[in-house]
């Protein structure tokens, strides 16, 4: 595999993560007293600000110092953010154990051999 195919690979499967995290992370939500939604919703954003800031800084650091290959590295890096983000949200709402993230490591695994298959390349 060159290098770049393993970027692809690797942020496919961070996007499938965070895909199931936030399917994980409405359902804890819905789970919740009503009046709080818009906390946890606050919450969640409160923990992607990081992420954003880390990814303008990555980038205005790449075009000041000449890297050409920033936009590789942020296709991985802001996905990771985002499923850092919806990690620590669903595991402050709910207290899921190793069964539970072995189900969702599963099915984020499930769906990208799905998006492999149906598109026939990474």
């Amino acid at each position: 595999m060159t290098p770049i195919l393993i970027v692809k690979f690797t942020a496919m499967l961070l996007w499938c993560h965070a895909a199931v995290l936030s399917a994980a992370w409405v359902r804890a939500v819905a789970r919740s007293d009503h009046k709080s939604h818009i906390g946890h919703f606050v919450s969640l954003v409160g923990e992607l600000v990081p992420m954003a800031a880390a990814a303008v800084v990555l980038i205005f650091g790449g075009a000041l110092l000449g890297f050409p290959s920033v936009v590789v590295v942020l296709t991985v890096v802001v996905p990771a953010g985002v499923v850092l983000a919806f990690l620590f949200e669903v595991d402050r709402l709910s207290d899921a154990g190793q069964r539970v993230e072995a189900q969702r490591l599963a099915a984020t695994l499930a769906m990208a051999v799905i998006l492999v298959a149906l598109r026939g390349h990474v």
